[in-house]
């Protein structure tokens, strides 16, 4: 029965959402697989300035690393990984100015 939840689950390595569902320009990044756990253990150093989320089981992007998110989608694509935008982020295409889609705009 929950064959399904996991083989959609397993098919994105990444999740980005806003961290506030209405307002706010903040970014939580997820990992949803074994691979991003470990991907994100090796390269925490590059994310200067953001903080691991115990309560909610995910980085929360610096100021900096939101601004510049589509860097940080391209790093991990580069890497391999996959990335589903979630929220407020739904339907951006990983490379316009992100505070456009977070203010509602395109």
């Amino acid at each position: 029965m929950l064959g399904w939840l996991l083989k959609w689950r397993e098919s994105f390595d990444f999740g980005l959402r806003p961290r506030h569902v209405h307002e706010g320009v903040e970014i939580n990044l997820y990992p949803f697989t074994k691979r991003a756990a470990e991907w994100l253990e090796r390269n925490a150093d590059g994310f200067e300035g953001s903080a691991w989320s115990q309560r909610d089981r995910c980085l929360q992007l610096s100021d900096l690393e939101t601004l510049q998110l589509h860097r940080v989608v391209e790093m991990l694509e580069e890497a391999g990984l996959k990335v589903r935008f979630y929220g407020r982020l739904k339907g951006w295409d990983g490379k316009s100015p992100i505070w456009r889609k977070l203010a509602g705009g395109r």
